[in-house]
C-alpha cells in the first residue's frame, strides 16, 4: 500500500468516526427540537450559537485551521437549524 493509499484509509476512518458523531448530534438536535416545541420556544438561539463559537475558539489547537472548522459549524448549525425546524412542523402537523 502506498503512502498516498494509507493516507486515505485514514481520512476514512475518520470520515466513519466524524458520520457516526454527526448522527449522534443530528439524534440529540431532535430531542431539543421537541423540548422546544412543547415549550413554545423558537429554534434559533444567538445565545447558543456565539456560545459554540466561542467553544470552538477555545478548543481549536491549530490556529491556521480557524477559518475552516468555523465554516465546517456553520454548516453544521444551519442544517442543526432546519432539521428542528422540520422536526418541529412535524410535531405541529
Amino acid at each position: 500500500m502506498t503512502e498516498l493509499e494509507q493516507q486515505r484509509q485514514r481520512i476514512n476512518q475518520l470520515d466513519d468516526q466524524i458520520i457516526s458523531l454527526l448522527e449522534e448530534r443530528l439524534q440529540v438536535a431532535t430531542d431539543i427540537a421537541n423540548y422546544k416545541a412543547r415549550q413554545h420556544q423558537p429554534v434559533y438561539d444567538e445565545r447558543r450559537e456565539a456560545t459554540v463559537y466561542q467553544h470552538l475558539h477555545e478548543v481549536v489547537r491549530h490556529a491556521q485551521l480557524l477559518p475552516y472548522l468555523t465554516t465546517i459549524y456553520s454548516t453544521i448549525m444551519q442544517t442543526t437549524r432546519n432539521l428542528e425546524q422540520h422536526q418541529q412542523e412535524e410535531n405541529h402537523a
